[in-house]
């Protein structure tokens, strides 16, 4: 038998099998002891006794006996067959059923004992070595008994035989039809029991939600808020809130939200396996930004869920090639996953286990949510805000990349927050809202938070045409923020201006380029002039010393002629 030791007690637990259960009791039920399941009628009681013997003896080969007081063992496997337990299978091979109950005619006179019966079972728990046992609607039996002294008796004896047998038991019993409390005729079960557990429901706003409660367990830690459980197509299963956070996969890798500038806007994209938020009012572009997203990450080759609430996954497919995103390929691939559900149609935790069933089934990549805000309508905001917690830790564990979008009035996105309170769970925030202006309303973006990166604090303009999703610079002037046509004319008039601006320049430029070729022409000019005044004064150099040189010779000529000095007495010195 599968079994855990509960450190502190020292008690040893069977593992039911039942997802979720186990994990609020610490491991699973008493081994060896009596546990009681009390509910009203269709809360599921002989599910979880059923369900938890057929994985005891299906999943570890531990042989249980079923002990039916209210229906025939033909009918139990009848109603269990949707679940694919495969119970005529598991009754040849470990799974015993006896048929307990009386007949219609039957009239009880005097009192009776379970003393018979038990031993019977005994019998037969010792030839086939079963581990568990469960008498389902013990109830009716016990109403043969006169008095609750005779009923506390019988079950006094019932423990006293599981004791000797050492057989994990469960008594299954009905509350009173008003209440989800126990039939007052049976309040003393819970406290002669080890572990009492309770079914119950709880009806907001004509919405049901099913509870399941640990009353009490013996010698064991367990939990003790009422938890939501559902009977889905594979049976029993509860949903926990998780006591800690941790486990996540902590991953460094960054993806693409499917728009370029975006990606920038968040310093490189989205970091793979976190949450981002997109609110705004309704006609934002959230679904289209939540459509670009998965119509990327399926680009990239990976697997990607949506869930569309109150609208059908057509409809968005279809709505979206209008702004170039095409979803419908890889719809037909199934490398996408669209769910439409309708909000108010059932509980938020139902809602919840779909989901959860999608991502465990088509193990995506990329999952969006939209609009989040829609499990508000689905009973109380704080039962919404438990599921959208869930929703987004078993995204975080599994490394799935989230996109959650909630539809938000307020014009501050901080201000207004988020009915769900999902704000404070998200890694990234993206708002989007309008600015109404000279009869247009213009999308903006803004990124109000992006955690573990740098990220842009301006604000873009947000602009979908059938070319796609195009983010565009605010146009602010004088402190205002235009956007739409009155930053088209803006942007236009500003740009004839930089046109008249630059042909100025350029005209300015030709006039002093023309003068500056002018002056260099007359500066080219001049040199010329220059240089040929400079050979003019070599020249005049040359001519002057030629003829003071001449003069010196005829000098020298007229004073020979005239002896006034003779060449040989300068010679002699006389």
């Amino acid at each position: 038998m599968a079994i855990r030791r509960a450190a502190a007690k020292g008690i040893v637990k069977a593992a039911t099998g039942l997802r979720g259960f186990d994990e609020m009791s610490g491991g699973g039920l008493p081994c060896g002891r009596v546990s009681v399941v009390i509910g009203g009628a269709g809360s599921g009681k002989t599910i979880f006794a059923l369900q938890t013997l057929a994985n005891a003896a299906r999943d570890r080969g531990e042989p249980g006996i079923f002990v039916a007081f209210e229906e025939s063992a033909d009918k139990i496997m009848a109603n269990a067959a949707s679940f694919g337990w495969n119970l005529q299978r598991l009754a040849n091979r470990g799974l015993f059923f006896i048929d307990a109950r009386l007949p219609v005619e039957a009239v009880q006179s005097g009192g009776f004992e379970l003393t018979g019966m038990l031993a019977s079972i005994g019998e037969r728990a010792r030839l086939m070595g079963a581990r568990w046992v469960a008498f389902d609607a013990i109830d009716v039996l016990l109403d043969l008994l006169p008095d609750a002294t005779a009923r506390r008796r019988e079950i006094s004896r019932l423990q006293e035989w599981n004791e000797r047998s050492n057989l994990t038991c469960i008594v299954t019993a009905r509350t009173g039809e008003a209440s989800s409390r126990m039939a007052p005729a049976y309040t003393y079960m819970a406290y002669m029991t080890d572990c009492a557990i309770q079914l119950g429901r709880r009806e907001t706003d004509s919405i049901v939600t099913r509870l399941l409660t640990i009353l009490k367990y013996r010698g064991s830690p367990h939990a003790e808020n009422s938890v939501p459980y559902l009977i889905g197509a594979r049976g029993f299963a509860a949903y926990p809130m998780p006591a800690f956070t941790g486990g996540y996969k902590v991953l460094r890798q960054r993806v693409s939200t499917g728009v370029a500038r975006l990606d920038t806007l968040l310093g490189g994209g989205l970091i793979r396996g976190t949450v981002t938020l997109l609110t705004g009012e309704p006609g934002t572009a959230k679904t289209t930004l939540s459509g670009r997203f998965v119509e990327a990450a399926c680009q990239r080759g990976e697997r990607a869920l949506y869930v569309c609430f109150d609208e059908s996954g057509a409809e968005i497919v279809r709505n979206l090639t209008s702004v170039g995103i095409e979803l419908g390929p890889y719809q037909q691939s199934g490398r996408l996953r669209i769910e439409g559900l309708v909000s108010r149609a059932r509980s938020s935790d139902a809602v919840f286990a779909d989901i959860l069933a999608a991502i465990e089934e088509n193990r995506p990549r990329a999952v969006v949510l939209d609009p989040l805000s829609a499990l508000g309508k689905q009973g109380n905001d704080m039962n919404a805000a438990d599921i959208a917690f869930r929703i987004v830790q078993e995204c975080k564990l599994r490394g799935v990349t989230l996109y959650l979008t909630s539809l938000l009035s307020e014009s501050d996105p901080v201000a207004g927050s988020t009915s769900l309170r999902v704000s404070t769970l998200a890694d990234t925030w993206i708002h989007l809202s309008y600015l109404v202006r000279s009869g247009e309303r213009n999308r903006a973006i803004a990124i109000v938070k992006s955690r573990g990166k740098a990220h842009s604090n301006q604000v873009r303009e947000l602009v979908l045409s059938s070319a796609g999703i195009t983010l565009e610079n605010v146009y602010s002037e004088e402190g205002e923020v235009l956007m739409g046509t009155m930053r088209t004319q803006r942007e236009a008039g500003a740009a004839e201006k930089r046109r008249y601006a630059t042909q100025e320049v350029a005209r300015e430029r030709e006039r002093l380029e023309g003068a500056v070729g002018q002056l260099a022409a007359r500066i080219g000019e001049q040199r010329i002039e220059l240089k040929a005044r400079r050979r003019e004064l070599a020249v005049n150099a040359r001519t002057a010393e030629d003829t003071s040189l001449r003069n010196l010779q005829e000098r020298d000529n007229t004073s020979i002629l005239r002896l006034a000095d003779h060449p040989e007495s300068k010679k002699s010195g006389k």
